[in-house]
C-alpha cells in the first residue's frame, strides 16, 4: 500500500523509464494506453504508472477506472500475461492510481 509520503517524493523524482505520470483525470484507455504502459514497464525491467498528475506534478486526481481499479490487476494480467500491482490512494489534493511492475527475482 502506498503512502502520502511515498507518493510525495515520487512526485519530486523526474519522470524516467521507472516513472511516469499521466493527467488521466477523467478517462484512460484501458483497452490499449493502459496495457501498452504496463508492457512497457516490464519491458525496462520495473516500474510505475501514476495516473493522476498533470505536467507540473500537481495531484489533480483521476476518475478513471473508478470503482473498477481492483479488478485491473487480472484484466491485465489476462490481457498482456504481466502481473501488475494497481494502488488507489485518497491524496488530499484528490485520488491517484499506482500501477506497479516489480520483476521477479
Amino acid at each position: 500500500m502506498t503512502t502520502v509520503e511515498e507518493f510525495d517524493r515520487w512526485l519530486r523524482q523526474p519522470e524516467d523509464r521507472d516513472i511516469e505520470f499521466k493527467k488521466a483525470e477523467y478517462t484512460f484507455s484501458k483497452d490499449k494506453d493502459l496495457p501498452d504502459y504496463c508492457a512497457a514497464l516490464a519491458n525496462e525491467g520495473g516500474g510505475k504508472l501514476i495516473l493522476g498528475v498533470n505536467n507540473n506534478r500537481q495531484v489533480v486526481g483521476t476518475k478513471a477506472f473508478e470503482g473498477t481499479y481492483n479488478r485491473l490487476s487480472n484484466e491485465l494480467l489476462s490481457k498482456i500475461g504481466i502481473r501488475v500491482d494497481v494502488d488507489e490512494l485518497m491524496h488530499p489534493n484528490g485520488v491517484f492510481l499506482c500501477f506497479m511492475y516489480l520483476p521477479v527475482l
